[in-house]
């Protein structure tokens, strides 16, 4: 009975990360196990914003450090391009993220003759791949809500409607904390370095029906790329396995994305709503 809850929730964790089980399974062997937290007792313990004033003095240096939020807002979209490693999977796979304001969200991921990709915009997230088209369920929008988060983060902070903000610290961790609480069942929480004030991990605990799954991503290798910082280096974890690497082969910000791009394929689409 263990062993098959295990292969369920690593399924379902497939599902969640790639929209199949197969890099799941894969990341099962030679992964890096992650102590489990409590977010709960973390959010708990954590002090409302507007009750911190170390926590109010982290944002401000953190979006300072980012280059302000003057200039934060002049970011129209952001185009990167990782190549990524799943454990035990031989072929590096490319990924492509793009993204604009306003929860507009593309990941494309290519192998061979593999093909697929999820959609954010607004309110709706779509999987598709060459021949299938398909709404995704709360849970995974807000798995893909978390990811466009990350890349979206300090600005975020001021941009997106946080329904509560939360500062903390962590015993025997040197990072502190902002914690984001959003109605929709999304707890997120990013850990700022207070030496180079940059964002070093990225945490997403997401509450579907009466199951809870964690996302965490390790950021690192940060460099300056058109004036502004971004983590060349990204590890994820998913219910405490790390089960990828990635590093960034191209990255542009402010290039020209229509808005055909955060949207699914019209021909997908007529078959759809036939």
């Amino acid at each position: 009975m263990l062993k098959l809850k295990t292969l369920l929730l690593v399924a379902i964790i497939g599902i969640l990360m790639y929209g199949n089980t197969a890099h799941a399974f894969d990341s099962m062997h030679g992964a890096k196990a992650v102590p489990k937290l409590n977010y709960d007792s973390l959010w708990a313990m954590a002090t409302p914003i507007e009750k911190s004033p170390n926590g109010q003095a982290l944002i401000e240096r953190l979006i300072a450090t980012y280059g302000g939020m003057e200039k934060l807002k002049d970011i129209s979209s952001l185009s990167v391009t990782y190549a990524m490693k799943a454990f035990l999977n031989r072929d590096t796979v490319d990924v492509e993220k793009s993204l604009m304001p306003g929860r507009r969200y593309r990941i494309t991921r290519k192998s061979g003759k593999t093909f697929e990709e999820r959609i954010l915009n607004g309110t709706n997230c779509w999987f598709q791949n060459r021949d299938t088209l398909m709404f995704l369920n709360s849970g995974r929008y807000k798995a893909e809500l978390f990811s466009f988060l990350t890349l979206s983060m300090p600005q975020a902070i001021k941009m997106e409607r946080f329904d509560a903000i939360r500062y903390g610290v962590r015993a025997g961790d040197s990072l502190q904390y902002l914690y984001f609480d959003k109605k929709d069942s999304l707890l997120m929480a990013i850990g700022i370095d207070p030496v180079d004030n940059l964002i070093k991990t990225s945490e997403g605990m997401i509450r579907q029906d009466e199951s809870e799954f964690v996302f965490i991503n390790h950021l690192s290798d940060y460099r300056k790329i058109q004036g502004f910082y971004f983590p060349y280096h990204l590890v994820n974890i998913s219910m405490g396995l790390e089960v990828a690497r990635s590093t960034v082969k191209n990255i542009n910000y402010n290039v020209d994305l229509p808005k055909k791009v955060f949207l699914p394929n019209e021909e997908l689409q007529m078959k759809m709503s036939k």
